[in-house]
């Protein structure tokens, strides 16, 4: 009998644990596939990975086993994704856009707030706790969801783009000190509890920009050499977990949030690329999954379904949803200020995100909301959710359109069937120069100053190397001011005028930039003539244009050019093939198309006439060592200095 007991038990037990294990099968398996379907019906999957939860939880069917332990795998989601905002910290990027980038990260997270506690109160008739609890969830913006429909549509290093992420820097330390106050609010603790963990967290920020700037890449630099290539991705990622594992209880000690800590150890790292290489490849994927867990238990599993039938929780949600004027507004910061950029910049910064739930969470664990106002807030969260990245994708695909028929207007003014007839004239400026403060918008302004329209402006540089002169500019320019032939050789007039003009429009960009390495070129993409007619550099270097003589130079057909333009094609197919523009089997028809060794044309040209991918616009300046060595090895060639400098600036 003992016996048959034992047997009896380990039975139970051994069925117990298999309903368990495929209960929890189940419920991952749904998770996926209803943030898939979400995504594919153009949806944040979030949305779908929350009603699993809503649906699966202890309100509803109440199947889902280990609901702890559950929450506290999306709980160590949180701690990922705190360590990788961290990384994504772009510091010259915050210089770059400069005061805007402040300005936008500050009131766009204030207004909203204010807007969501002043509802609350005079509206909703809460009281004070709990309408701070509400304004703190709206302070937040859903900085994942906004970059990846603005990565999806090709914008993110464009100027509304780049505000947008040195704004969401400065809007996530924002929320790590709402949690902060939140938590010293359910602790009701004294005045200092509010005050001295945000001034520590300002003081740790300062510092550890200090830190990842002048300290990370110089120790890594002499640690990573010394250790074996295939161990060196596992010592990076060990390093950052140790830094987060040490900061985390030493910002708990302070008073401030534990995600601060993660945030921080992720900041130390955030200029390093052998960092970044290793969370994409190692832990991106891992804290992706485990944020379903977050979603759809920590916040799924506290909605009552029931809530939803509720009249009244809409009636809230509705009335808390006004408040997202206060952060669609944040579009008057958009430069240039058009229509489409106002609609852009405010549907990416409309939608609340991650860290309302976790605010939202916290409130209520502390108590300091209501069920009824908890449903009514996630409500009204998902709503702004599923609104702005919608109006978001069709503001950009308008804005997409828009700009095709600019560069349709280009390639049909410079068409073949267009010689001998005046047209405006069009450039593509490029340039290379340190981060200035404020540098773009000073850019913006100044060519808009000088009387050129923007067809296109992005703007490139790595994460790596930190003060270097690697800060590349793109723009595409219409000249509103000037029109001149098309024509393969400008008469005298025309010539003196374009060489002014360049003159204008260089002062204005080194105006804006200072010290910068500039180069001008009249973008013609219709080819109605065999190349580019005039160019102009700026800049240190000895193959530049001096200062002095500013002003444009013909292109000579010696048989240096021919040299230095077959090893420019050689140099442009293999970066073709390295970047994978998905012309992989059509690279030779398209250069040959585009750019035919013998007749140089622009770099620029290349990527169906715009560039959208990063690139350094004065690499083919290189090619003038080589073509010189190659240009010695050839007995019929004379040896013209003038003829020979010609060619190596021209390429």
């Amino acid at each position: 009998d003992h016996l048959q007991s034992d047997a009896s038990e380990n039975h139970f037990n051994e069925a117990d644990e298999f309903r368990r294990l495929y209960a929890f099968l189940l419920f991952t398996t749904a998770l996926w596939i209803s943030g898939k379907l979400f995504a594919r019906l153009g949806m944040p999957a979030l949305v779908g990975e929350i009603l699993v939860g809503i649906l699966a939880g202890p309100h509803v069917e109440n199947w889902v086993p280990e609901t702890d332990a559950l929450i506290l795998q999306g709980d160590l989601a949180l701690v990922l994704l705190m360590i990788e905002a961290g990384l994504h910290v772009d510091m010259e990027m915050i210089k770059i856009v400069g005061l805007r980038a402040l300005a936008v990260g500050v009131i766009g997270s204030f207004l909203p707030m204010g807007l969501g506690m002043a509802v609350a109160t005079l509206i909703l008739r809460l009281d004070a706790m709990e309408s701070f609890a509400i304004g703190a969830s709206f302070a937040t913006m859903s900085t994942g969801i906004a970059l990846n429909v603005m990565k999806a549509g090709g914008v993110l290093n464009q100027p509304s783009g780049q505000l947008l992420l040195a704004a969401a820097t400065v809007n996530e330390l924002i929320n790590i000190s709402l949690i902060t106050e939140i938590d010293a609010v359910v602790a009701n603790g004294p005045w200092h509890t509010f005050v001295f963990p945000i001034v520590i967290m300002l003081l740790l920020v300062v510092f550890m920009s200090f830190v990842a700037v002048k300290v990370v890449p110089c120790f890594l630099d002499q640690v990573l050499p010394r250790v074996d290539p295939k161990n060196q991705e596992n010592v990076v990622l060990g390093l950052l977990l140790v830094t987060t594992v040490v900061y985390m209880p030493a910002c708990k000690l302070t008073g401030s949030s534990a995600l601060l800590g993660a945030f921080l150890a992720g900041f130390c790292f955030c200029t390093d690329e052998h960092v970044h290489h290793t969370w994409k490849r190692q832990v991106k994927r891992v804290a992706t999954f485990l944020m379903r867990y977050f979603f759809a238990c920590s916040i799924g599993f506290t909605v009552p379904v029931e809530d939803f039938r509720n009249v009244e929780v809409w009636r809230r949600a509705s009335i808390l949803l006004m408040c997202i004027v206060g952060k669609i507004c944040m579009g008057f910061f958009a430069m240039p200020l058009t229509l489409n950029e106002f609609l852009s910049l405010g549907f990416a910064w409309g939608s609340w995100g991650e860290f309302s739930f976790i605010l939202a969470v916290r409130a209520l664990r502390g108590n300091l909301l209501s069920g009824e106002n908890y449903s009514a807030l996630v409500l009204a969260v998902l709503i702004s959710i599923l609104i702005c990245p919608t109006a978001l994708r069709f503001v950009l695909s308008r804005s997409e359109k828009e700009a095709k028929k600019c560069i349709q207007e280009a390639k049909k003014d410079t068409a073949l069937g267009e010689t001998g007839v005046v047209h405006a004239v069009y450039y593509c400026v490029q340039t290379r120069s340190h981060a200035l403060w404020g540098q773009q918008g000073a850019l913006l302004n100044m060519l808009v100053e000088v009387g050129c329209k923007i067809v296109d402006f992005r703007s490139f540089h790595p994460f790596s190397d930190v003060g270097t002169k690697h800060i590349i500019n793109e723009l595409y320019l219409k000249d509103t001011q000037l029109q001149l032939v098309l024509a393969e050789h400008l008469e005298p007039e025309d010539q003196e005028r374009l060489n002014l003009r360049t003159k204008e429009i260089l002062r204005a960009v080194l105006a804006a930039l200072r010290s910068a390495e500039v180069k001008i070129s009249r973008w013609q993409p219709g080819e109605g003539t065999s190349e580019l007619i005039e160019e102009v550099h700026h800049g240190a270097s000895s193959y530049d244009v001096p200062v002095g003589s500013m002003g444009s130079f013909r292109r000579s057909e010696s048989p240096y050019d021919q040299i230095a333009a077959q090893q420019a094609h050689v140099d442009i197919q293999d970066s073709m093939t390295r970047h994978g523009q998905g012309w992989q089997g059509d690279i030779g028809a398209v250069l040959d198309e585009y750019c035919r060794p013998g007749t140089p044309t622009a770099h620029h040209e290349l990527d169906g006439w715009v560039h959208t991918d990063a690139h350094d616009a004065f690499n083919l300046m290189s090619v003038k060592a080589r073509s010189r060595s190659m240009a010695s090895s050839e007995d019929d060639f004379g040896d013209s200095s003038i003829e020979e400098s010609t060619a190596s600036e021209r390429v």
